[in-house]
């Protein structure tokens, strides 16, 4: 494949991220989610961190204003995977699923 063909087949794509139905892992409150998005570039790639959402305060559902855009390759394989946490304190945060390839 030359150059020229390689960049033909990359767009960028916006990624929105939104969670329903989560674990409480909070006591007096709802859990404050934020999701870590990791993806490979391709198949022979490792998993690499793309970003973080912002922290959703005492929802179970949240929808992130915070979106990723990434290229997205034709007929190649990009794996992605989507980490969802409950922010404590800056020193500590309940895992509370994930979605996707697993390293």
């Amino acid at each position: 494949m030359d150059l020229l063909q390689a960049t033909e087949d990359h767009q960028k794509v916006e990624i929105f991220i939104s969670c329903r139905t989560l674990k409480n892992k909070d006591v007096f409150s709802k859990s404050d989610p934020f999701v870590v998005f990791y993806m490979k570039s391709n198949v022979n790639s490792a998993m690499s961190r793309v970003g973080q959402t912002e922290t959703v305060q005492d929802n179970l559902n949240p929808n992130f204003t915070k979106s990723f855009i990434v290229d997205y390759i034709f007929e190649v394989r990009q794996d992605c995977r989507f980490e969802v946490w409950d922010y404590d304190s800056d020193t500590k945060a309940d895992f509370l699923g994930k979605k996707g390839k697993i390293d």
